[in-house]
């Protein structure tokens, strides 16, 4: 939303989202589920209440998440975050499997132009839909990424399940993916 303020760590949001869960059902048990950037924080979601109640939470299912290495540090350019910004956005909505690339010789600005008339043109977002729209959800995406990859998961005794897709990655996606763990 237009003028919230990012939260900046996983442990953040996963203290945010149980809050949430406790609103709508006070008490566990709970069986949580996130996919790709969001298993690390279902993850995280269940290490508070289980130190509490190891019955609280009963499952805990990762679709999709990447094997993170612990004390992985990875730097990556903003170039090639802005391109795994676009394959995410765009690559889901599409039939077949590539994306063109952004064209090199565009400065950020007229990237982020680029991804809008994309993104409307492949149906991901509206008509209309501004170069701050995408700003902001591309902002939240550089924030999700610098929190998955300062995130140091501990080991846990919960029930865990890592659910992998079978088919290789695409292959502008690999990189990134690789990249992370």
């Amino acid at each position: 939303e237009e003028g919230s303020t990012l939260v900046s760590t996983i442990e953040e949001m996963a203290a945010n989202y149980l809050e949430a869960i406790r609103r709508v059902q006070l008490e566990g048990p709970y069986i949580l589920a996130g996919w790709s950037f969001g298993g690390f924080v279902v993850y995280e979601m269940a290490q508070e209440p289980r130190a509490n109640d190891p019955n609280t939470i009963v499952h805990v299912v990762m679709l999709g998440s990447i094997a993170k290495p612990p004390d992985h540090d990875v730097h990556v350019t903003e170039e090639a975050l802005l391109e795994f910004f676009y394959w995410e956005l765009v690559w889901f909505e599409r039939t077949h499997a590539e994306v063109e690339a952004l064209p090199a010789e565009l400065t950020v600005d007229e990237k982020l132009d680029h991804i809008v008339e994309r993104a409307i043109f492949n149906g991901v977002l509206p008509s209309g839909t501004s170069r701050s729209t995408i700003r902001r959800l591309y902002g939240l995406f550089q924030a999700n990424w610098n929190a998955l990859m300062n995130y140091r998961p501990k080991a846990t005794n919960a029930d865990v399940a890592l659910l992998r897709a079978s088919g290789p990655l695409p292959p502008a996606l690999m990189p990134m993916h690789l990249a992370a763990g």
